[in-house]
């Protein structure tokens, strides 16, 4: 018997810190180039709010990590297969084919 696992994870974190570093960093370059005091601040926070909405989850993303679980699936069960195959094993069911999904889109 063998075991086959895979991960598809994305690791993305929004740093608040950061966030009021660049709306300072550009508030203090709009006063040295002689901006109005709005300005700078107006950029700097849409910049953080647009930052901020390009972390959420989108139905492109969840496409996007269903294709490759199917993908890797599918290229997982040729293989085991062929090797059923090749030892006179008996075929697996379409049951037993079934990928294992616990709380995948919970996250």
């Amino acid at each position: 018997g063998f075991f086959v696992s895979w991960w598809l994870g994305e690791h993305r974190k929004f740093s608040w810190v950061l966030a009021i570093i660049l709306v300072v960093v550009l508030e203090v370059i709009g006063l040295l180039i002689k901006l109005p005091w709005w300005l700078p601040l107006i950029i700097g926070v849409v910049i953080v709010a647009l930052w901020r909405l390009s972390m959420r989850s989108t139905y492109y993303r969840l496409d996007t990590a269903m294709m490759f679980r199917d993908s890797v699936h599918t290229a997982v069960m040729e293989v085991v297969d062929k090797v059923v195959d090749a030892k006179g094993l008996r075929q697996l069911t379409e049951e037993q084919k079934k990928p294992i999904l616990k709380d995948i889109l919970s996250r």
